[in-house]
């Protein structure tokens, strides 16, 4: 199959899934058709890589443009505070801090994210997890423990799909955020992740900058109008 027969039948994809959201947006029917749903979302995603590898090459490195040196100066190591799956921790809404929940299964990646949080929008991670069943029985346990989720698509165990369905189940302060990473960004895609509760969705090899304006941007609201008045 070449390049443009594959994008053919990518967008053949697309369109079923399409079809799929407008019958049931919110996937309220059974588990497994969700997990069909997800699995077939997936497999999308691999496939419209490929050919976009083939088209423009692979992805260039996510934070080439958004860490020069001058920033790095002034990040906080943060595999010191920040444990992989860390369930006891500490999630008072006292301050106006903001708290990010951040679900990401590549190590550098994970370190990358939570020091950039700190850094340049004052955030403060709360949580890291490489797998989805973890951060979906943390988000459980603490609905008012988070202002943020940031959460990537493809992860060590289970989909990002499937946190993005806690967070929305989740959600207890009128605030609070979700937003999903991917190197497999698409229109579709990312439709689709809105669909299942995500307010942005981010392109890593592109995008990051403009995540990291968002979190500044939340952060921001936080600090200046307390976290109940945060707009929803």
């Amino acid at each position: 199959m070449d390049v443009e027969d594959e994008v053919g039948a990518v967008g053949v994809a697309h369109r079923v899934v399409e079809v799929d959201l407008e019958f049931d947006p919110d996937h309220q029917r059974a588990p497994r058709a969700c997990a069909l749903s997800d699995n077939f979302m997936t497999c999308l995603c691999e496939g419209w890589m490929t050919a976009r590898e083939s088209i423009v090459g692979p992805p260039r490195s996510p934070w080439g443009s958004i860490q020069p040196n001058a920033v790095r100066a002034y990040m906080t190591e943060a595999s010191s505070c920040v444990k992989t799956d860390q369930r006891n921790i500490s999630t008072s809404t006292e301050t106006s801090e903001m708290r990010v929940v951040l679900v990401e299964d590549d190590r550098a990646m994970q370190q990358e994210l939570a020091r950039t949080v700190s850094a340049l929008s004052g955030g403060r991670v709360v949580l890291v997890s490489e797998a989805a069943r973890p951060a979906i029985e943390w988000l459980a346990e603490h609905p008012d423990g988070w202002d943020l989720a940031i959460v990537d698509m493809f992860l060590k165990e289970g989909h990002g799909f499937d946190v993005l369905r806690q967070c929305r189940r989740a959600m207890a302060l009128p605030h609070q955020k979700a937003v999903m990473l991917s190197n497999y960004a698409r229109d579709q895609v990312g439709r689709y992740a809105h669909a299942l509760g995500a307010d942005r969705f981010f392109d890593k090899s592109f995008d990051l900058d403009e995540l990291v304006a968002y979190c500044k941007s939340l952060s921001a609201e936080l600090a200046g109008r307390g976290r109940e008045g945060a707009p929803s």
